[in-house]
């Protein structure tokens, strides 16, 4: 495959293209390819054009989207899937936890909850 051409001429129908690049959960890797162009000269693009950036935005989110469909169906027995490497998957490229840091944790105030039991035995009509 070809490692890209970092001199390739940026044009704005390249950022209207660039979402759909990701529509079937692709990577920068496989979108860079697909453009003929280096990770190094996406890195450029971003920084040095703002519509490119913002479709890279929606695209990344849309590859998250299907990955998360991928998961959503697997854990519903529609897809086959491996569910280790899906999770490994998810966390290394979109940043998912096992759960969300708890960043007011030292500020959290703790809630008071009063059960009154009820006598079961007790006719209440």
């Amino acid at each position: 495959m070809p490692q890209g051409d970092n001199n390739k001429r940026y044009t704005k129908k390249i950022a209207e293209n660039l979402p759909a690049m990701f529509a079937n959960g692709e990577s920068i890797v496989e979108v860079c390819v697909e453009m003929g162009i280096s990770r190094r000269a996406y890195y450029d693009w971003l920084a040095k054009y703002p519509e490119f950036k913002e479709a890279a935005e929606r695209g990344k989110e849309a590859s998250e989207a299907w990955w998360t469909k991928l998961g959503r169906f697997g854990a519903a027995g529609r897809a086959p899937i491996n569910a280790a490497p899906w999770i490994f998957n998810m966390k290394n490229r979109f940043g998912w936890v096992d759960r969300p840091a708890d960043a007011d944790e030292e500020t959290a105030v703790p809630v008071n909850i009063t059960i009154n039991a009820i006598d079961a035995s007790v006719d209440r009509e």
